[in-house]
């Protein structure tokens, strides 16, 4: 039996998290909510009205590129410290749409929230059935996700240990170190890891610990130890007064993966270990795209991976064909997988 690996794009997201088409819609009204906070009352200090100014201004200028991700790209380059602000930006917008700790006021604000309605904590539903097929006990009596399976993701969300969490009961911190996420805790590098997130994740990491590479490479505090759900208001609180603060040392975890930062090479390091070893891709919500050839040519070098199902809409299919097919080689197997309902799970397995 080989080895398969699942490549997941933000189409594996997109029955709870908006996708790139989707996103200045719905950071607008992440604005809303952030505007509805002030005038409520309690959240007036310095640090957060500055933070929520900076924000609005990156979202207003990333308006003027195809999407946020270019938007950075040419912040990068530009060596620009807007980039922290953008990364600051996605992280919020992403455990706000995540979260259940604002469900408390959605009454009285109504609609403007944005948050979809209807799922536990706002997951798609497809990781919780993937779940049920890939979960089951070992000798121990405990928990474990299946052993033939890994996972490359370029989703920043928190979608994987979501699911996980409510399956088994634990918290979100529990369920990373369980499914062996990277980046993740004070793992400073892992070779066993199982879930790579390759272009980081929505939390927050000492600049310092991490170039002196000391066992606190990474900081998951934004999430809360008693409740399964991202807290936003606990994020906000740590992003607006101790990220932009230098004496704090922090700074988002969202590390693109064409960043030449260590946790971005770990990242895409890791990320080829486990493509070498794969010969049964999955992919699914992902498409290729052209943004991210370089990378994806990066991670995927010289593995046999030799069958990719691709699970897409019909007319999609041919066009994502002819990526994969330039990403690996023409004698790779591409099978499309019409139906979306559910995260399809190959017979490898």
């Amino acid at each position: 039996m080989g080895k398969v690996t699942y490549l997941l794009g933000a189409g594996a997201s997109a029955r709870a998290l908006p996708v790139i088409a989707n996103w200045n819609e719905r950071i607008e009204s992440f604005f809303g909510f952030l505007s509805y906070l002030i005038r409520r009352g309690g959240w007036e200090s310095e640090p957060f009205q500055r933070l929520v100014r900076e924000m609005n201004v990156v979202h207003k200028e990333s308006k003027f590129h195809s999407s946020i991700d270019t938007y950075a790209k040419k912040l990068y380059l530009r060596k620009d410290e807007k980039l922290k602000v953008v990364k600051a930006l996605i992280s919020l917008f992403l455990i706000y749409e995540q979260s259940s700790d604002i469900e408390e006021i959605k009454d009285s604000y109504g609609t403007v929230i944005g948050i979809q309605p209807g799922g536990e904590g706002h997951l798609d539903n497809r990781y919780d059935s993937f779940f049920a097929a890939t979960l089951d006990f070992d000798a121990n009596d405990s928990i474990t996700f299946n052993k033939d399976i890994s996972i490359l993701s370029w989703n920043y969300d928190y979608q994987f240990e979501l699911a996980y969490s409510i399956f088994t009961g634990r918290n979100i911190d529990d369920a990373r170190n369980d499914l062996k996420v990277f980046p993740r805790g004070k793992i400073k590098d892992d070779p066993s890891a199982r879930i790579i997130k390759i272009n980081g994740s929505v939390d927050l990491h000492d600049t310092i610990k991490v170039r002196a590479g000391t066992s606190g490479f990474y900081s998951s505090h934004v999430v809360s130890k008693e409740i399964k759900y991202p807290n936003f208001y606990t994020a906000f609180n740590i992003f607006a007064s101790q990220c932009f603060d230098d004496n704090y040392h922090l700074t988002p975890s969202v590390s693109f993966a064409w960043e030449k930062s260590g946790l971005a090479q770990k990242q895409v390091s890791l990320a080829n270990n486990i493509a070498l070893t794969t010969t049964t891709l999955v992919v699914i919500g992902y498409s290729f795209p052209v943004f991210n050839r370089v990378m994806d040519k990066l991670i995927f070098y010289n593995t046999a991976i030799k069958k990719v199902y691709l699970q897409c809409s019909a007319e999609d299919v041919e066009a994502v064909k002819s990526r994969i097919r330039n990403t690996f080689n023409e004698h790779v197997r591409v099978i499309p997988i019409s139906e979306i309902d559910q995260f399809y799970i190959p017979y490898e397995l």
